[in-house]
């Protein structure tokens, strides 16, 4: 059609390529070039295998870091722990102390004997209490310090901070029991020769008696909260710090006592806990009954 002649499609020479590529596979340049991808192909493999044992090194590292940091954060913990368990005992001491001596004192008056005096002062009360703050502040300040580290433990510093609050309160009207019971020293000398004198206090009355033993009482409680959260703080440090190095837990605190909270880092108990001390603690309602004066 048209006058025009029909052209056959041009095949393939498969065996002429095959021969060629034979041939340039033959040639030197072709075994520059295949040595060349060689050398790249094992360059490749090589920075591979340095990439992955350096990112399983510093991961390696990082996981050592991690776990002796914890290490460290248990035992700054744990030492903080027993600064404030032995300044809590000791002045828990002091006020069990005075309250038995006055006490025993009403009774060998009722009895017409000789009347015992206590030495202790009631400014000696003071520095205990400034001891138990100051243990207590420290331990705030370390949970504050490792919050990124440690954020389970988070519940622990309002635990902390509620206790002291309770306690400072308690001491207080404590401490105020003692300064009109408790002898007083009293320089008689000079500054520069001071000559101290101890003045020692009437025997107090029955209802003074009565509200010494209330408010030691009162003050006992505080001794317990910290002792208590003491020991949840430390449970809860050792399994969540220490879990790398031991397979077991230690268990909780279980009080015979259901009014008797247990402080827990577990994620679920945060809230909850969290609204115990806002709600139902003597420093949650305090607090409420004072924003409702205002």
């Amino acid at each position: 059609m048209g006058g025009g002649t029909a052209t056959k499609p041009t095949e393939l020479d498969w065996q002429g390529l095959i021969d060629g590529l034979g041939t340039f596979l033959a040639s030197p340049s072709a075994g520059v070039l295949v040595s060349l991808g060689g050398i790249l192909a094992a360059g490749a493999i090589v920075v591979w295998q340095v990439r992955h044992q350096f990112e399983h090194g510093r991961k390696l590292q990082e996981g050592l870091a991690r776990r002796e940091l914890r290490f460290k954060i248990f035992e700054e913990i744990s030492s903080l722990d027993r600064q404030l368990w032995a300044a809590e005992l000791e002045a828990n001491s002091f006020a069990r102390s005075v309250k038995m001596n006055i006490n025993h004192q009403a009774d060998v008056a009722q009895d017409g004997l000789a009347f015992p005096t206590t030495e202790k002062c009631a400014r000696d009360f003071a520095a205990l209490g400034d001891s138990v703050s100051r243990a207590n502040s420290a331990m705030i300040g370390l949970l504050e310090k490792y919050k990124i580290a440690c954020p389970e433990l988070a519940i622990f510093r309002k635990a902390f901070s509620v206790a002291n609050a309770e306690f400072r309160d308690n001491h207080s009207q404590l401490f105020e029991i003692y300064l009109r019971m408790l002898p007083t020293e009293i320089n008689t000398g000079t500054n520069d020769q001071p000559k101290i004198e101890t003045s020692y206090r009437r025997l107090p009355e029955k209802a003074e008696i009565k509200k010494l033993n209330e408010h030691t009482n009162l003050f006992f409680d505080t001794k317990h909260n910290f002792m208590s959260f003491g020991f949840d703080l430390n449970v809860e440090a050792q399994n969540l710090l220490l879990s790398d190095y031991f397979d077991h837990r230690v268990p909780r605190r279980q009080p015979l006592d259901p009014a008797h909270i247990v402080i827990t880092a577990d994620p679920e108990d945060f809230d909850r806990l969290d609204r115990y001390f806002d709600n139902e603690a003597n420093w949650g309602k305090g607090k409420k009954e004072a924003e409702s004066q205002n």
